[in-house]
């Protein structure tokens, strides 16, 4: 058997994390629904990222290292710059912003439509994380991002690497996300949770400006898919 590449662990990694994110959303009754979907969902897209970072350099390791510089005995920073580490002592990888911006020098740039989509469940993600529980008024949000998010992954991973998830279209496929409530109007939320949705609400909800190499154009969110693929 053919040993697999780093780039190729990497897109198996991600695709369990975005079906495990599925597959929470998905669940009859889960209270932490939109928070634990947030947080997969990124951990996936951060992994197709590194996957093509390795891609394009040639699956070295090296490609996907936080350098740093020193201070010399001068109290100046050094020319030479070093391994990041983490806390364990190992060595700090990209984070999904850092991927994004090092897939921009090697020419393969995400468009904008894209990077807004994931800025905004990062937010989702990251006050979800602080204090900020997910209401019915956000987890409208969530689920209208995450549509797209995971439709986009599934093309740019069959683009980039032949990814095939079509073999879980009795399981997970179409995605099948719990309808969200029909009237929220009369529904109070925190303020931190308002702010959280109005800087939602302000992002583009599709990406009308790349199309895929072949097939239709990218999924937006305002409409879900009801068949499976055959």
């Amino acid at each position: 058997m053919a040993q697999i590449t780093r780039s190729q662990r990497f897109v198996q990694k991600a695709e369990a994390a975005l079906l495990a994110a599925i597959e929470i959303y998905n669940k009859p009754d889960f209270k932490y629904r939109e928070e634990s979907f947030a947080i997969l969902v990124l951990n996936a897209w951060e992994l197709l990222l590194k996957a093509r970072v390795l891609h394009l350099n040639g699956n070295d390791p090296k490609s996907l290292y936080v350098y740093e510089t020193r201070q010399s005995k001068k109290g100046k920073p050094t020319k030479k710059r070093y391994r990041k580490r983490n806390r364990a002592g190992n060595c700090q990888s990209l984070s999904l912003g850092q991927c994004i911006v090092t897939l921009e020098k090697k020419g393969a740039v995400l468009p904008a439509g894209i990077r807004r989509n994931l800025d905004a469940i990062t937010e989702v993600r990251d006050n979800a994380v602080h204090y900020v529980a997910a209401g019915p008024l956000l987890a409208k949000q969530v689920f209208e991002f995450g549509t797209a998010s995971v439709a986009n992954f599934i093309r740019l991973g069959r683009e980039w690497f032949g990814l095939d998830l079509s073999k879980y279209h009795l399981y997970l496929m179409p995605i099948g996300f719990v309808a969200p409530p029909a009237d929220a109007d009369s529904i109070v939320v925190s303020t931190d949770e308002a702010q959280l949705i109005r800087y939602c609400q302000g992002q583009p909800k599709s990406v009308p400006t790349w199309r895929p190499k072949s097939g239709p154009p990218w999924e937006g969110v305002d409409r879900l898919r009801s068949s499976s693929q055959r």
